[in-house]
Formats: structure tokens, sequence, C-alpha cells
């Protein structure tokens, strides 16, 4: 067994709330992903403020945090290939 295999056993023994702990710390040392290229810090501001403003507008639709995680590992599936 591997090194690495051996941390992800031990990883796993922890209990749940340690491992989600051991979790953020591992995803915090990554660098951030450029989730979308090209766009600079006052563009970012720019789409968070009109996504903000359009969970105000009445004929705003939202999806379930079941639809919405789905989504996304979706998305990290993707990424990966």
């Amino acid at each position: 067994m591997t090194k690495v295999e051996q941390v992800f056993e031990a990883a796993r023994a922890l209990p749940k709330r340690k491992r989600a702990e051991l979790a953020q710390v591992l995803l915090e040392s990554l660098d951030p992903p450029d989730l979308q290229p090209g766009l600079s810090d006052e563009e970012w501001v720019a789409e968070i403020t009109r996504r903000a403003e359009a969970t105000t507008r009445s004929d705003w639709k939202g999806v379930s945090a079941k639809t919405a995680i789905a989504r996304v590992g979706l998305d990290l599936k993707l990424r990966r290939k």
C-alpha cells in the first residue's frame, strides 16, 4: 500500500466531523479555480451583484438544493475528463 493510500485509509477512518474538517483544510490548500476565465474582479462583482438582485425579482425562479448539487457534481465530473 502506498503512502497516499495509507493517508486515504486513515482519513476514511476518522469521524465524519473530522473528515469534514480535513476536507476543508485540503480544499483551502489548493489554488482557487478559475471559475470563469477572463473575468476581472470588477466583472465578477458585477456578475455577483446581478445574480443577487435577480433573486429579489418576483419572476425569479431558483432551483432546489438537490438540483444545484447535482449540477455541480456533473460539472466537476466533466472538468476532470
